[in-house]
């Protein structure tokens, strides 16, 4: 049995005004499991009545939350990556012109892939940050970084889990140069409704619109040039180009009204998640037949509750990590370990929508199995 963890909470203001009006949108605890440790989360979402930025308060423990990051999954060598390259590249070039093509740093890498092939044709030196140290990265620590100014600094789908923006970007303005470009992407709050992924994740501490980016951004020296939602790098997000100035945004806009409706619309969605999950539970515990269920992650966690028996159930994945992500039970195979299962069994059941293409024509290719339209089940 893993060590369980339960992350302490600290007291929060709001990042943007600094207000302390806070109202409770949505509450709750869930639990996850990363390498060796067993983790609570209590998670509540409120939204500053003052500006309308949406963050968790009181917030998970820093010091905790990066232990959980360090000992968390990574990505692994060869798993499809769930970004466009295109769109990143797309604005880095559009804004190379304007720095001198030294160095490029990027915060929360995770894994070195065929984008990072990509830059190193345009930068001089290539740094990446990643606090888990299965990743492959020259930092673990943005602390670690010495004597190191950045043509540009760029962060994607990061700052929705920093708890500290503040420092956060006081660091990156010290590393960047002064003619140097910053670039951020994060979650869109409307696009919640559409995609509840970035609304569910328990680690995500902030709820960003582009107005409070903008507007947060500026109470620690930087302006934002442009956003976008085409050139994002996930469909569920937009990106976003800083400068540094020392001008303070102030624009007098509270979007309290609006980002509050935003975020109930991703509530309902949330329901609508829920229903399809107990759905396909209930055909999962009122099935003989052997089922596959790919990918093992806290979707699948939520599935298999209520499950007593999992017999007829293989639970696969490609990380090797994964193996004991139930403590043991039920194990989690890799897919050669279970051609047999793959090639009887008569459903599907795919926990990651993002890959559920690319899951099926692995399957395809690699063991020449192909589900009935109706046998797949894509929790989305």
């Amino acid at each position: 049995m893993k060590e369980q963890i339960e992350i302490p909470l600290v007291k929060r203001k709001c990042d943007n005004c600094h207000g302390d009006s806070l109202v409770d949108l949505w509450n709750y605890k869930t639990m996850t499991k990363t390498r060796s440790t067993q983790w609570v989360f209590r998670v509540y979402n409120v939204i500053c009545k003052n500006c309308g930025f949406i963050f968790t308060s009181p917030v998970l423990n820093q010091e905790y939350l990066l232990k959980y990051y360090r000992d968390s999954f990574s990505a692994v060598d060869g798993q499809t990556l769930d970004y466009d390259i295109q769109n990143r590249l797309i604005v880095i070039d559009k804004y190379m012109s304007e720095c001198s093509n030294n160095v490029y740093l990027e915060i929360g890498a995770n894994l070195n892939s065929k984008f990072h092939s990509k830059l190193q044709e345009r930068f001089k030196q290539l740094i990446t940050v990643e606090p888990n140290p299965s990743a492959s990265n020259t930092y673990y620590d943005i602390n670690e970084l010495k004597n190191i100014k950045a043509d540009i600094i760029a962060h994607y789908f990061v700052l929705e889990h920093v708890v500290e923006i503040g420092l956060f970007f006081k660091r990156c303005k010290n590393l960047l140069k002064d003619d140097g470009i910053m670039i951020c992407e994060v979650p869109s709050l409307d696009k919640y409704e559409e995609i509840i992924g970035p609304l569910i994740l328990f680690e995500h501490v902030n709820h960003f619109t582009p107005q409070t980016l903008a507007s947060i951004a500026a109470n620690y020296g930087f302006k934002m040039l442009e956003h976008s939602t085409k050139f994002c790098s996930r469909p569920f997000g937009f990106v976003s180009i800083f400068k540094k100035d020392k001008i303070v945004l102030d624009n007098g806009i509270n979007e309290y009204e609006v980002n509050k409706k935003l975020f109930q619309s991703g509530l309902r969605s949330v329901g609508i998640f829920n229903d399809q999950i107990k759905v396909i539970r209930t055909h999962i515990k009122d099935q003989d037949n052997k089922i596959i269920i790919w990918v093992a992650n806290l979707i699948t966690l939520k599935l298999l509750e209520g499950i007593e028996s999992t017999n007829n159930i293989t639970i696969v994945d490609v990380d090797p990590n994964k193996k004991l992500f139930f403590d043991g039970s039920p194990e989690v195979r890799l897919p050669d370990e279970v051609i047999e299962d793959i090639d009887n069994s008569n459903a599907i059941v795919i926990c990651s929508a993002t890959h559920s293409i690319d899951i099926l024509a692995y399957i395809n290719k690699q063991f020449g199995k192909c589900y009935d339209e109706s046998a797949i089940y894509i929790i989305r």
